[in-house]
């Protein structure tokens, strides 16, 4: 077989490269947010290090975040922090903070940091950088939101980004100089979680007091806070005053109840006391009493200070004692669902006044939110 002429192999080789570049290009577009759940709404608190402060100051960041997609490693190219977004509040620019920033790696955990900065290194980091840096404006917003990610810092080369069994992303901070001025970061602090309805409720399950509003059930919702080591919390709504009101905890909306699948009926086929158009939406796990007053009432499920409950699913609803509404004399909620989410996994140790002190400050979960591309 007549080997290619040269021309052609070139060709053929330059093709192959351009295909690779633009390769490179779009992986280089891909950007993430840590955490997640932060890349569209505002955090839940702001900071004011070490960019709000009118001096030195010296501070490492941890954050448990894994390279895109399911490669073990990624480029990184560039990464960035936004303003707090609050409504009303601008921060003007800032020049002339000299500072130098360099990124690395740490083998603690975002939970077990140690106090010391030196302790908490993995090899060594790479300058990133050194100078005399400008914090651009931030203009007042009519509403709480979001701001872009202005604050940014792109690589000197591109920073080969592994996944946790070559440590955690850390990124170092030193102040050496700055003017007063407020420019302060947004942060996570507390973590995030949406939660959902899940189940079944017909038209006729329903509370017999005609002054709630209708379609007079209750509802429940979930506070969005759930952090490991923290709560499950869980308010009921729309119901009648004093009412004694059983949450029923569960870690599921499968399986089965009373002899029946969940979502299971509570009907006059089963039950010598039916609940028409009520139905169990979860198993039982826990219970926890409550009355109602004005209406509201709450109950909480401790989580155990454990990362095995992170993203563990909790599950929720109601019985409300109503002898009036039906023969069964309760009328039973909507299923809640809300999963556990935090303490978010990222860490700071800062110290102010010098940055070559060699400890710091532990706090977790108040690393500013971050913008990674690669």
């Amino acid at each position: 077989m007549r080997s290619p002429h040269p021309r052609h192999r070139a060709v053929t080789t330059t093709l192959a490269l351009v295909a690779l570049v633009a390769a490179s290009d779009i992986r280089a577009q891909t950007k993430t947010v840590f955490p997640s759940s932060l890349a569209n709404r505002e955090g839940e608190s702001s900071t004011s290090l070490p960019f709000g402060y009118n001096g030195p100051a010296r501070m490492q960041l941890v954050y448990q975040v894994a390279p895109p997609g399911s490669a073990r490693s990624a480029l990184l190219k560039e990464f960035a922090f936004r303003a707090d977004g609050r409504k009303d509040v601008e921060f003007p620019a800032k020049k002339f903070v000299d500072c130098f920033v360099v990124i690395g790696y740490t083998n603690n955990e975002y939970s077990g940091l140690s106090t010391k900065f030196v302790d908490n290194r993995l090899g060594i980091g790479e300058q990133v950088f050194s100078g005399k840096l400008e914090l651009p404006l931030q203009a007042k917003q009519a509403t709480t939101a979001p701001r872009s990610f202005d604050l940014r810092f792109k690589l000197p080369r591109p920073w080969l980004h592994r996944d946790f069994d070559n440590g955690y992303l850390m990124i170092e901070i030193g102040i050496v100089n700055q003017p007063a001025g407020n420019w302060d970061m947004d942060i996570p602090f507390v973590c995030y979680s949406q939660g959902e309805d899940f189940g079944k409720i017909g038209p006729r399950c329903q509370f017999s007091d005609t002054t709630l509003k209708a379609p007079r059930q209750p509802i429940l919702v979930n506070d969005t806070a759930v952090e490991i080591g923290g709560n499950a919390t869980f308010t009921a709504t729309n119901l009648p005053d004093n009412a004694p009101t059983l949450f029923v905890f569960g870690l599921s909306d499968k399986g089965t109840f009373a002899g029946g699948f969940l979502p299971r009926a509570m009907d006059d086929k089963i039950f010598p006391y039916p609940a028409t158009d009520c139905f169990a939406n979860t198993d039982w796990i826990e219970l926890r009493f409550a009355l109602a007053k004005n209406g509201t009432a709450s109950a909480s499920l401790p989580i155990p200070p454990n990362d095995v409950w992170r993203l563990v699913t909790f599950h929720c609803q109601t019985l409300t004692l109503d002898l009036a509404a039906n023969p069964m004399g309760v009328v039973w909620s909507l299923g809640r669902r809300v999963q556990a989410c935090g303490p978010v996994q990222c860490a700071r140790v800062f110290s102010l006044g010098s940055y070559t002190v060699t400890s710091g400050i532990v706090q977790t979960g108040s690393a500013p939110v971050l913008e990674l591309t690669y």
